[in-house]
């Protein structure tokens, strides 16, 4: 029979529904017209590629929002104000999409505490580029993924600073990844003179392609409840004695551990500012030196033979020798 739109609530109790892998292009904008309490919603798996106006305002219009995953749709970038309706999300994945640069949008997510961005093409996140932009400010955010993606080799000075609380940091499995900058979480203040650090609880680096970490990367190391950076091809120099892990190179410290290097009081140094290593440079010295030594005894004990006439088996003397280059002259009167 007839009903009125505004007072047919039918699934007003419901919570959570679920629309994963269902070959879903678009939604209809009045499908959740009856589901005023949903606050969890997973759209994974469904080939939406780009979420058009009708999807857009169909997410808009659950306002009790607080979970959203989005997990494997294809998504090559989240539109504009496509976050702002649902301002109690607390928890979005967009892992396994398209993305190749953080969504700038994520700003209108005021309240977002956990983000997941795995596996996604991102080459790199750069506060000053804008092809791949850093995070924008995310006040509230505690939790962020960002594991498995195979293109991303570099996290520049300023990149996560607008990730003012976060406490678990997931940066892992990425097999490019050389360089976090020392910077990477700072904050400046309003002139640039001085920096604020989150206070970092959690911090996974594993399985990267990383030969250092910064000390300054976290400002306090202290405070960390857990922390993982093993297989990372670290370089056993000056700047990662501070760090206790296995060595990869130089080649005669490989597997070594900083733990074992450290216990044995062995100083390490990094190259000369002509690219050398000191220690190599060392025992060249020394067996120049040793060669030096050696051969200052046996020129003179040569020379001493050679004044004393016992190298007669070369068939010279030492007073024959002179004679070979000296001859009287001639006794002729005309002979000037």
């Amino acid at each position: 029979g007839r009903y009125s739109p505004e007072e047919f609530e039918p699934l007003s109790s419901m919570r959570t529904l679920s629309l994963a892998y269902n070959d879903l292009h678009s939604l209809n904008q009045d499908l959740f017209e009856h589901l005023p309490e949903l606050t969890e919603l997973d759209l994974s798996g469904n080939p939406l590629t780009t979420i058009d106006h009708v999807t857009l305002i169909a997410i808009s219009s659950l306002p009790m929002l607080k979970v959203l995953r989005m997990r494997s749709c294809d998504l090559t970038e989240v539109p504009e104000k496509f976050l702002h309706t649902p301002r109690f999300l607390e928890h979005l994945d967009l892992s396994d999409n398209k993305l190749t640069a953080v969504p700038q949008e994520l700003e209108e997510t005021k309240n977002l505490l956990f983000l997941n961005l795995n596996q996604n093409p991102i080459v790199e996140l750069d506060a000053t580029s804008e092809k791949y932009p850093g995070f924008p400010r995310l006040r509230k955010l505690q939790e962020l993924h960002m594991c498995n993606m195979k293109r991303l080799t570099r996290i520049g000075a300023g990149a996560l600073a607008g990730l003012e609380n976060i406490q678990r940091l997931h940066i892992s499995f990425n097999p490019k990844l050389r360089v976090v900058d020392p910077k990477a979480l700072a904050r400046p203040d309003d002139i640039g003179e001085t920096y604020d650090w989150p206070i970092v609880k959690e911090l996974y680096l594993q399985s990267n392609n990383l030969s250092e970490i910064d000390s300054q990367l976290v400002s306090r190391w202290d405070l960390l409840d857990k922390v993982d950076v093993s297989n990372n091809p670290f370089l056993c120099d000056c700047t990662t004695q501070w760090m206790v892990d296995i060595c990869n190179e130089p080649v005669e410290m490989k597997g070594y551990t900083f733990y074992h290097l450290n216990a044995g009081h062995r100083t390490l140094r990094c190259l000369d500012k002509y690219g050398h290593r000191p220690e190599r440079d060392g025992a060249m010295l020394l067996g120049t030196l040793i060669g030096v030594l050696l051969a200052v005894p046996i020129m003179f004990g040569i020379m001493m033979l050679w004044r004393h006439g016992h190298l007669s088996c070369l068939g010279l003397r030492g007073q024959d020798v002179s004679r070979a280059f000296y001859k009287r002259a001639p006794a002729d009167e005309n002979y000037i």
